[in-house]
């Protein structure tokens, strides 16, 4: 359970990742948020989990964007 909020559908927005690669997670997702204690638990920290929409620079720093192209010297 403690996982749950990593697969939700604003962290495949915001790391960018393509949810029909991992049919799995996706179908385990739906499942859990069904559940009646996970719907309270998100909508009591709904306030909390709101993260944005970092820029394309903001992304690369907090992600490695652009430590794939720094040379080594």
């Amino acid at each position: 359970m403690a996982t749950y909020p990593w697969t939700m559908e604003k962290q495949w927005e915001l790391h960018r990742i393509d949810i029909e690669q991992f049919p799995n997670v996706k179908r385990w997702n739906a499942q859990v948020s069904q559940r009646e204690g996970v719907r309270r638990g998100v909508a009591l920290l709904a306030d909390d989990m709101k993260v944005g929409n970092p820029t394309e620079e903001t992304y690369d720093n907090m992600f490695g964007g652009k430590q794939y192209n720094r040379q080594r010297t």
